[in-house]
């Protein structure tokens, strides 16, 4: 009998004889040594999951939630849509509950909504039982090793769900009631600091854009004005077409067996979910440097979605000089003059509905060069494009701080999480602030 065997023998909690064997027990979740006041307990006695459906024309006026709206292991809810946008059965939750993204289980989809609403069938709704406290058993879930058990087990090839008929047979190491609430807590406080720099992150995009249509667009600051094809602008505004201030390329095809170097690529969904991006999030692809040469993204770029959603628009805000390529599902929109960057940003973020109008195709709809070409902006002279800048940069400069304190935390939640649950640490033994 090996220790793990031996440690566990002495902690079962359900009253049932546990057979040690292949196939017989899960082990990803069980610490080598548990300590002595914690149990074990199979995930079926913990949870109550919500399996009944409702039509959403009964619920028109309530939140929807969909695994596009999860992010991929931030253990929050990135937005949502209503329940008039969706017409197939759905779960209702409420708030509290523990919503797990059950298709593709790898992309770690784990969030506790704050409001009740409905969502997606590919969605598990979670409860609680009186034997576990609600953020503990939402880490449990949210554990990455968890992560890779209903992975590892998921049923089906192409569309991957987890199995959760495998995962309510897994032990889960419990500590007392209160031990587990300290630690829930603790983790959860982490991660509404991380939703407190998202928020702030939001307000600092918000001012920007405020900025720039008081500016730009209703032109505030200006006084003598001139009649033009777009309407009145100001005196010393010019017109131009997008081609005469930047060109234009649409991003490199590949396949996952390709050849060559590994480079950080620029894809449809960084683009949809920030204006500013960050290296640090982006996938990798191997291709050949021959070709990644003709794709390499700088500063003075602008990256454009083709479909999803044409005619999104965002920029890098890396300091990392590593090469950062992009994807077939982007147009690279390069500008002549660098002063203009920020401005043909906050512009084409502006007529984005615009653009999004003028996207062709029937199935998948796609945003062509030949259209973005023929957009007409007004431009304002240097001294005024530089003003604005300076403020753009301080955002985009507090914007990063804010994502690095975000990725630091999400860091030191992880790292805890795998140790608290285990028991290699205490939670009474931490000083933390």
């Amino acid at each position: 009998m090996n220790k793990t065997q031996a440690t566990l023998e002495g902690y079962i909690d359900s009253g049932e004889k546990m057979e040690i064997g292949e196939n017989k027990i899960h082990y990803e979740l069980i610490p080598e040594e548990i300590p002595s006041e914690w149990s074990l307990i199979k995930l079926k006695n913990l949870v109550k999951r919500k399996t009944s459906r409702i039509d959403p024309e009964d619920m028109v006026d309530q939140k929807y939630v969909s695994l596009k709206h999860m992010g991929e292991g931030e253990a929050r809810i990135l937005k949502c849509d209503t329940a008039e946008d969706v017409s197939s059965a759905k779960y209702n939750f409420k708030s509290g509950d523990i919503l797990f993204g059950k298709l593709r289980p790898y992309f770690r989809k784990v969030a506790i909504p704050k409001f009740d609403g409905i969502c997606s069938t590919d969605i598990n709704v979670i409860r609680p039982t009186d034997k576990v406290d609600r953020n503990f058993l939402f880490y449990s879930l949210f554990r990455e090793d968890f992560i890779d058990f209903a992975t590892k087990t998921s049923t089906g090839t192409r569309m991957p769900r987890a199995d959760w008929k495998k995962l309510d047979e897994m032990y889960i190491a419990l500590p007392r009631k209160k031990i587990q609430e300290k630690i829930g807590n603790l983790l959860y406080e982490l991660d509404e600091k991380i939703e407190v720099n998202n928020r702030l992150n939001q307000l600092l995009g918000d001012l920007a854009e405020a900025v720039f249509k008081e500016w730009f667009v209703d032109f505030g600051p200006y006084n003598d004005f001139k009649e033009s094809e777009l309407g009145d602008i100001p005196e010393m505004f010019k017109i131009y077409n997008l081609s005469e201030i930047g060109d234009f390329r649409n991003g490199i095809n590949y396949s996952a067996d390709e050849e060559g170097r590994k480079y950080d690529i620029v894809n449809a969904r960084d683009v949809i979910h920030n204006r500013f991006i960050d290296r640090k999030e982006l996938d990798s692809v191997t291709v050949p440097e021959k070709r990644a040469n003709k794709y390499e993204i700088k500063e003075e770029d602008i990256l454009i979605s083709r479909s999803a959603v044409p005619g999104k628009p965002a920029t890098i805000i890396s300091e990392n000089r590593d090469k950062i390529i992009f994807s077939g599902f982007i147009i690279r929109f390069r500008i002549k003059n660098y002063y203009l960057h920020n401005y043909a940003l906050f512009q084409l973020n502006r007529l984005e509905r615009i653009l999004s109008s003028k996207s062709e195709g029937t199935t998948l709809k796609n945003i062509t060069q030949k259209t973005l070409k023929n957009i007409v902006i007004p431009v304002p002279p240097k001294d005024e494009l530089n003003k604005f800048n300076d403020f753009i940069t301080n955002v985009k400069n507090k914007t990063k701080v804010l994502k690095d304190s975000s990725e630091c935390l999400s860091k030191i939640r992880d790292t805890l999480l795998s140790k608290l649950m285990s028991g290699e640490i205490r939670v009474n033994d931490l000083e933390i602030k």
